[in-house]
């Protein structure tokens, strides 16, 4: 392997262009310009080396089957991304929720009819089924279709102990849900977090480290538990943040000022547009870690507030805590309270990035 990045290298090509001839941009126009080409195609290289890497393993034989159990984001940007690699295997998919016309328009588009919607049933005897739909149906339903499975993949952000369960959770995303807003260099560059691996034979985990790397992404391994805490500090609590932000806004009636929001809050708040019914099964399930992580963010943020004004005491700042992790223990079986939330982030994701455009 060698290394993509050279950054004196990337220094003397933009050098050269800003020396070139060119009659529209300025020099910083032009750096600009190149430097986010540079970037992608920099991530594209390491992705590609990575994708031609898990190919050269010849773990994986060229006719085989994929099954989807869910078909969202993140199962339609894996299907597309396998598709490129695996023209001659099956792609069977099972959602519920999907609308025959509207999949048919799109499988036609952008997967040239290769994928084709079963019924549950259908789903066994693949070399690889993915649980792909929100945590709670994949425990739920999903299960039943593991012992009929060759592999079976929670592609989940929340990873449970289940037998002949693998983890394989693709820390990647984007702001908007659904199998339309799927594309197949999503994982590029991005992690690929296998669990739950420790009686998987030795072939079947080679074929699944080299199924990842041939999405164009790295790979780590790791046990459950610490999967389940760490992505509650680095995942959960930062959508809870998200959805926090976008109520604050909301009660300062930000809704005509949001020309006055910088790209890193909207960034955080791009989180918003992402979808309940996905979220509401991990803020369940992963509770426990949810509530570690919004302590010690509480604790971090008093410290913060305390330094900031002195005039406001330890006692007092204690006082007047965020009260996001009482919403957490107080909150009803549908979680009204943290529902409530995410519709106020929701709303000011909204308004900054559809409503703004229509004007």
């Amino acid at each position: 392997s060698y290394e993509v990045h050279d950054p004196n290298r990337e220094q003397q090509i933009l050098n050269k262009i800003v020396r070139s001839n060119r009659k529209n941009l300025k020099d910083s126009e032009l750096q600009t310009l190149f430097t986010k080409m540079i970037e992608f195609y920099r991530t594209t290289e390491k992705a590609r080396s990575l994708i031609q890497h898990g190919l050269d393993c010849n773990q994986l034989p060229k006719q085989g089957s994929f099954g989807f159990f869910g078909f969202g984001l993140i199962g339609a940007s894996l299907a597309l991304a396998l598709k490129e690699q695996f023209p001659g295997w099956n792609f069977l998919i099972h959602d519920p929720n999907i609308k025959i016309n509207e999949f048919e328009i799109w499988n036609k588009t952008k997967a040239s009819s290769i994928f084709q919607i079963a019924n549950f049933d259908q789903l066994k005897d693949l070399d690889f089924l993915f649980l792909a739909a929100p945590i709670d149906v994949n425990f739920e339903q999903g299960l039943k279709l593991v012992k009929k499975n060759k592999i079976t993949l929670n592609l989940g952000s929340y990873q449970d102990h289940i037998k002949d369960v693998i983890g394989f959770h693709p820390l990647a995303g984007k702001e908007t849900s659904g199998y339309q807003a799927a594309q197949a260099d999503l994982f590029y560059g991005k992690t690929i977090c296998i669990t739950h691996f420790e009686f998987t034979p030795h072939e079947a985990l080679e074929q699944i480290k080299a199924l990842a790397n041939i999405l164009g992404s790295e790979i780590t391994t790791t046990n459950n538990e610490i999967h389940n805490k760490s992505l509650a500090y680095s995942s959960h609590l930062v959508q809870l943040l998200s959805m926090v932000l976008g109520l604050t806004l909301e009660k300062n009636n930000f809704y005509e000022l949001t020309a006055l929001i910088p790209n890193t809050a909207r960034e955080l708040l791009r989180l918003n547009g992402s979808d309940f019914k996905m979220w509401e099964p991990i803020l369940r399930k992963n509770q426990k870690h949810i509530l570690t992580a919004l302590t010690d963010f509480e604790k971090n943020l008093k410290e913060v507030k305390v330094l900031i004004s002195a005039e406001t005491t330890q006692d007092q700042d204690l006082q007047e805590a965020l009260p996001l992790k009482n919403s957490f223990r107080k909150a009803n079986s549908h979680f009204s309270n943290i529902r409530e939330l995410f519709s106020k982030g929701h709303q000011i994701y909204e308004s900054i990035y559809h409503k703004r455009k229509a004007k």
